[in-house]
């Protein structure tokens, strides 16, 4: 049983479809990592605020230590990487629009130390805020 590629027209049109049953059937949240929706909601909606650790597990009703570890199981990552890595895609896109500076894009998007606003842009996209 031989498969035949897909063209790309085709690709794209599974991908859509699987998309669609996504969307249509999200895959159930496991009880145990419901609980830190509510710190997520507020990572996703707020990323430029400064909140700690305990901040976040306070608002899921959690002890620190568990909550880190919870959110590490459930995201891969600690949340304040997640909240960074959110903030970097925003300073970029503030980039892209010509409109920022470098240090601009790194206030905006919550980066109060612009050396590890510059360390953390290098690492994850791989150039300087200021090529773009």
């Amino acid at each position: 049983n031989q498969r035949v590629p897909m063209n790309s027209l085709q690709c794209a049109a599974r991908v859509y479809e699987l998309l669609d049953i996504l969307l249509r059937n999200p895959p159930a949240i496991a009880k145990k990592y419901r609980r830190l929706q509510p710190a997520i909601a507020h990572i996703e909606k707020h990323p430029t605020v400064d909140a700690n650790v305990a901040f976040y597990a306070n608002l899921c009703g959690m002890s620190t230590s568990g909550f880190r570890r919870s959110f590490r199981e459930y995201v891969g990552v600690s949340p304040i990487e997640y909240r960074n890595d959110l903030r970097l895609r925003y300073a970029k896109m503030l980039l892209i629009s010509g409109e920022y500076s470098a240090e601009e894009a790194a206030h905006q998007s919550g980066f109060n130390n612009i050396s590890f606003f510059y360390r953390l842009f290098r690492r994850k996209f791989g150039t300087s805020p200021g090529k773009f």
